[in-house]
């Protein structure tokens, strides 16, 4: 689990610090101070295990690096933050952490795109911090794992149910290409930007991208090879759950689409390759409009931190 490389507070909506009053570990041989209880909440609303960690004095460099180690060999992802004491903030870890900080919180994710945490995925997390905390003389606060492990059966089936991508494809006519130059051209004047992993994206606030614009060729777009290459097609994708933006994000990606036909007469299909009219469309539109209306049931706003942990 890399650290991130600077220390930022996490607002408390995206540090989703759900811990009810659990099972202590047992004492440490030498105590710490007692884990706050404004740190505990209900699981109902946990999109992680969570697990509090206090040790007597600040943690040095090495122990961090040895818990960091520990946690990316699990096979779910874990989110660990430090209680910054000055300003009463939960941070990020920096890369230079060591000796600053007592306090840790550590959150195995309940469910991603690969599915929910297990019983074992749960039990092995606590055995690890439990561990760690007996290693340096802390206390440690985890939760009855119970309500945890059917909290990740609802979060995995919410996930399901909106995880939506939808792809609008502009293709070439008959025994016709796209030029590189002019896709880029295009995707350029209308506010793209083409990045390192090929596709060009169009970003909405803080860089989270709205939806990316992929080759339909054999090979990714870069700066290098758009001078020269043609293209069959080009596929507009949006990753409803981690698209920033809303629904006025697909509002946008079809009028693009249909910007992109129109410059370089091309056609707008469907993933079978047969033209998609305003009816196929709007069904689509529906379709990420109910998705977006159950995230806001379940307090996942797209394009936000939590959404991009979730959809991952």
């Amino acid at each position: 689990l890399p650290a991130p490389a600077t220390a930022a507070a996490v607002p408390p909506t995206e540090a989703v610090a759900a811990l009810p009053a659990g099972e202590d570990a047992p004492a440490a041989a030498s105590p710490a101070s007692p884990i706050p209880a404004s740190a505990t909440t209900s699981p109902e609303l946990a999109v992680d295990f969570p697990a509090l960690l206090r040790a007597p004095q600040p943690l040095p460099q090495a122990a961090l690096d040895e818990l960091l180690a520990q946690l990316a060999g699990l096979l779910r992802p874990v989110e660990l933050l430090a209680m910054e004491e000055a300003i009463g903030q939960w941070v990020a870890l920096s890369d230079q952490a060591g000796g600053r900080f007592r306090t840790l919180r550590a959150g195995l994710l309940l469910a991603d795109r690969r599915g929910f945490a297990s019983t074992q995925d749960l039990e092995e997390f606590s055995r690890t911090l439990r561990g760690f905390a007996a290693r340096i003389g802390a206390d440690v606060m985890i939760p009855d794992a119970a309500p945890f492990e059917l909290r990740a059966r609802q979060l995995d089936t919410v996930c399901a149910e909106v995880d939506i991508t939808v792809g609008l494809s502009v293709v070439a006519r008959k025994g016709q290409v796209f030029r590189g130059t002019a896709i880029r051209a295009l995707a350029e004047s209308s506010g793209m930007r083409l990045m390192p992993d090929g596709h060009f994206h169009a970003d909405g606030e803080g860089g989270v991208p709205r939806f990316v614009l992929d080759n339909q060729g054999p090979e990714p777009f870069f700066a290098e090879t758009l001078r020269t290459p043609t293209s069959p097609g080009i596929t507009l994708v949006l990753d409803a759950p981690r698209a920033a933006g809303g629904l006025s994000s697909y509002d946008r990606m079809v009028s693009l689409a249909r910007h992109f036909a129109e410059s370089l007469d091309g056609l707008i299909v469907d993933d079978n390759r047969r033209t998609l009219d305003e009816a196929g469309l709007d069904a689509a539109r529906r379709a990420v409009a109910g998705a977006y209306a159950r995230m806001s049931e379940a307090g996942i706003a797209p394009g936000s931190a939590l959404a991009r942990r979730l959809f991952g």
